[in-house]
């Protein structure tokens, strides 16, 4: 028998591999999504809504309702406090979304590895999965997040694009680690190797499947965001006591929104890891689904 690749190089190959297969399992998605995310999400938007968009905005100036300054006029009062909080406030919430997403990476992760070989898991034994995997999931995605950084450090000696460039290049090509880890428990250095190894010769390819699937998951979360706020902006003008009413009404209704589109991104590392399987080493996927 001839042997087919799995979503092939065409990117509606792959969109359609990935809503297929969330459509036909999204109860089971949703579970171990809001399982994991619930709590972090509604809590970062929380601090975005009450807290750090208008900080950004204008409390950085002085009183949070004042309308920020011209930056271009004589008198500037920046708030360098209340930036650093803010900062410091941000890289916490990042810290936390980043340990929280290596617990949540391999439960997502088996059950699309099992959903694209034809067999079914119970929600319980993914769980284990996961929690067996995470240590080793966390070290990875710290040296993940490091050489990122450290890339994007290095390329702002050059110019700001150029380290934007860098830095996206590093996290294309590190990107299939967690799949490396779940799927054939590599070391969480031997992960990164292994994803480097696997998307080099493919860089453009798998950029190109991802960046679509992080653009399609960025639309439906700022349009929803803009809805909720613009819903939120309404009531408080309408009557300004339902001002705190709002402002959880919206949280919760964009945690919803981002629960709905976060697995997406990991249904496609998962399946761009098995893609390049077949194509770079023989790996016949068709051969194992009929033997299940």
């Amino acid at each position: 028998m001839e042997k087919r690749d799995l979503i092939g190089y065409r990117y509606t190959g792959l969109v359609d591999k990935i809503f297929s297969l969330y459509k036909h399992n999204f109860g089971v998605y949703f579970k171990i999504t809001a399982a994991f995310l619930v709590v972090p999400i509604f809590a970062k938007e929380i601090v975005d809504m009450r807290w750090g968009l208008p900080a950004l905005t204008s409390g950085f100036f002085g009183s949070p309702s004042a309308q920020p300054p011209d930056p271009f006029a004589g008198d500037f009062p920046f708030n360098a406090g209340l930036f650093w909080e803010v900062i410091g406030t941000y890289c916490f919430i990042g810290v936390i979304d980043s340990l929280v997403m290596a617990l949540y990476a391999g439960p997502v992760i088996t059950l699309t590895s099992h959903k694209v070989l034809g067999r079914d898991i119970p929600l319980m034994e993914a769980f284990r999965i996961g929690a067996w995997k995470y240590y080793t999931l966390v070290l990875a995605t710290i040296v993940y997040l490091l050489l990122t950084l450290a890339v994007s450090v290095g390329g702002m000696c050059g110019t700001a694009c150029g380290a934007s460039a860098a830095a996206i290049y590093v996290a294309v090509l590190c990107g299939l680690y967690m799949p490396a880890i779940v799927l054939e428990e590599a070391g969480w250095w031997e992960s990164i190797r292994r994803s480097v190894a696997l998307v080099k010769g493919m860089w453009w390819f798998v950029f190109r499947l991802l960046a679509g699937v992080t653009i399609i998951q960025g639309v439906l979360v700022f349009t929803a965001q803009m809805s909720f706020s613009a819903l939120a902006n309404l009531l408080v003008s309408w009557n300004s006591s339902l001002e705190i009413f709002s402002t959880v009404f919206s949280a919760t209704g964009l945690t919803l929104v981002v629960l709905f589109a976060r697995p997406l991104l990991f249904i496609a590392i998962t399946l761009i890891f098995y893609e390049i399987k077949t194509k770079k080493e023989a790996f016949d996927l068709e051969m194992m689904i009929q033997n299940f």
